[in-house]
């Protein structure tokens, strides 16, 4: 496959993104991964990774190539919906005339050296988690061939990054859920014993046959709180194994 004139082999590229994302141990990691494998192998103008934020705000994560300006005001409200227009049906677009994509270059970034642009996204199940952004100087055609390998390094990354969040977000949800869930316990765990001293006492005193009722309905209450104490932990372990991914800005499926 050629890009620009260069012969570029896209399993040395595949191959050495998988090795750099296997050893990548943040989010930085992958990121700079992607960098150093982009400057090696892809010789486009510009190349830049999106990532949403849990606000649903763009941020530049890794950058190669030409400097750029981007617009971090955030003064386009409906940039979303435009998004979402764009990019509903999960495939990449191209842009011949960067420089006429006003509102584009609101959202992503401003350069008058940047004349032809692709834009690909980072797709998780019904999720957009960023975009790789290809910027050309000149007026440039994309091949089919280059299309399929900068879908197959998106897919890569968005794999990547979802793998990263679930388990950030997994160790997240299971400390709060320690937290709660060890607090539950104790706290009821002292309801429990405050009730069988109470019960143990009332045992060792003469009672009329209505009280020892009461007394035995307290006791199979005692029990029954046991039990729900230990289901409490079931519930504690199954639960804490659900994790929803909660960051980029969600499509229709």
């Amino acid at each position: 496959m050629q890009i620009k004139g260069k012969e570029i082999h896209e399993l040395k590229v595949i191959q050495e993104l998988t090795v750099s994302f296997r050893s990548a141990n943040s989010f930085d990691d992958i990121y700079n991964g992607c960098k150093i494998v982009f400057e090696k192998y892809l010789p486009y103008d510009s190349i830049i990774i999106f990532i949403f934020d849990f606000l649903e705000n763009l941020q530049v994560k890794t950058k190669v190539g030409l400097e750029i300006s981007i617009d971090e005001s955030d003064s386009n409200p409906k940039k979303n919906d435009l998004l979402k227009s764009l990019f509903n049906d999960k495939t990449m677009r191209s842009f011949h005339n960067w420089k006429g994509e006003m509102e584009l270059q609101k959202i992503f970034f401003k350069s008058p050296q940047i004349m032809s642009v692709s834009i690909i996204p980072l797709i998780s199940k019904n999720r957009i988690l960023g975009f790789i952004t290809i910027g050309n100087s000149a007026k440039y055609e994309f091949s089919e061939e280059e299309n399929r390998i900068l879908q197959i390094l998106s897919q890569m990354i968005s794999y990547y990054v979802e793998n990263l969040l679930f388990q950030e977000d997994l160790l997240k949800q299971n400390e709060v859920l320690k937290g709660i869930t060890k607090q539950m316990r104790h706290d009821f765990a002292n309801d429990i014993q405050s009730m069988a001293m109470a019960i143990e006492l009332l045992t060792t005193t003469e009672l009329s046959e209505e009280q020892e009722k009461f007394t035995r309905i307290l006791n199979n209450s005692k029990n029954a709180a046991i039990e729900k104490l230990q289901e409490l932990k079931r519930l504690k372990n199954k639960f804490e194994k659900k994790v929803e991914l909660s960051l980029g800005l969600t499509i229709d499926k």
